[in-house]
């Protein structure tokens, strides 16, 4: 496949903003279907726009990629145009995966005292801990909802709402692992490759890979056992790659690209880099990393990234990003597309999140 041709490059970059651009466009069709829901159910109308408020606020604002993600893969997976029901179909999908994300978002960020993201305060920052917490629920509350409204007399209407309801359970688990292994008594001791495995899997893979692609199977009228078996290893790789991302830049990143100020030392994540340094250190170094990793000071936080830098994990990264990048080369070139999945669909994925800066 040849796809770095700069006219190739050219035509993709203006095909996705013209999607882009036309999915903007059902953002408002997702709100008044959740306002025509709150009037059928006589809701106070300062309910009414609290909840508006926040849905905007905490949906608005990212790249969109999930749900454009659903637009592109359905595309791909038809190999044409995308008929106008088609795309209403796959866009307010796609916004519905985007208003997950704000959930998700809204309850990360309490849970982990962020003070900044997508450039803004953190929402809970805004209205308090309380109604932010409260609001995470509505957002999520909200989607079933939106399901019945958009899609009750679809054929697949059933498969759509047990597909999202598994995937915000698994990613539920996946957040629990998070913060259980951040409590560990024993703190860095306890990280290890096999629990951040589990964390990546369930708290980023599914919603943000495999969830996308799977309604775009669904609308397709493609989905099999074989298609579903290649979109969950495919997304496993990438959600592994990206969130390795997301460890490396929290830490080594600039603000100003991200958005977000990084906290994961401070709240004692278990990271891609906390395990490999936990590897590598001597019994020296893991004492000191012990003393200071979790530490929510800025002193604490300066002698955890410049052990990381004595113990080439900078390198280590860039080592395995090499790899990782081979390695889902590879797994793309290797699908079988009389599955009715297609190659395209995890290499235009692949390309978004490749060299990231935020």
């Amino acid at each position: 496949m040849k796809h770095d041709e700069p006219q190739d490059t050219l035509k993709e970059n203006s095909e996705k903003a013209d999607i882009k651009q036309k999915l903007r466009l059902f953002f408002p069709v997702v709100l008044e279907g959740l306002e025509q829901i709150l009037d059928e159910l006589k809701c106070l109308q300062s309910i009414k726009e609290n909840l508006i408020l926040s849905l905007q606020r905490n949906t608005l604002g990212g790249k969109n990629n999930r749900g454009l993600c659903v637009v592109e893969s359905l595309k791909s997976l038809l190999n044409r145009d995308l008929r106008e029901n088609e795309f209403r179909e796959a866009a307010i999908l796609g916004w519905l995966i985007e208003i997950l994300q704000g959930c998700f978002l809204m309850a990360d960020d309490i849970m982990d005292n962020s003070t900044k993201r997508r450039g803004l305060d953190c929402w809970y920052r805004e209205v308090g801990i309380g109604r932010a917490f409260n609001d995470s629920q509505l957002l999520e509350a909200c989607i079933p909802l939106l399901l019945r409204k958009f899609f009750k007399s679809h054929p697949l209407y059933l498969d759509l709402l047990e597909l999202f309801r598994e995937v915000t359970f698994l990613t539920e688990l996946g957040e629990q692992k998070d913060l259980l292994s951040s409590a560990e008594a024993q703190r860095v001791f306890s990280f290890d490759l096999k629990n951040y495995d589990f964390i990546v899997t369930y708290k980023t893979a599914f919603y943000s890979f495999y969830l996308p692609v799977k309604c775009a199977l669904l609308l397709s009228g493609n989905f099999n056992e074989r298609a579903d078996a290649t979109t969950k290893r495919l997304s496993k790789l990438l959600g592994y790659y990206f969130q390795a991302q997301d460890d490396y830049l929290d830490c080594f990143g600039n603000y100003a690209s991200l958005g977000k100020v990084g906290m994961d030392i401070e709240d004692n994540k278990c990271t891609w880099l906390v395990c490999q340094a936990k590897m590598a250190a001597s019994a020296e170094q893991l004492m000191f990393l012990e003393k200071h990793y979790g530490g929510r000071n800025q002193d604490s936080v300066f002698k955890v990234k410049q052990l990381y830098r004595e113990l080439g994990i900078p390198n280590m990264y860039q080592n395995f990003v090499e790899a990782t990048v081979e390695k889902i080369m590879t797994e793309i070139n290797d699908i079988d597309e009389d599955t009715g999945i297609k190659k395209i669909i995890f290499y235009k994925f692949f390309k978004l999140i490749h060299k990231r800066s935020r």
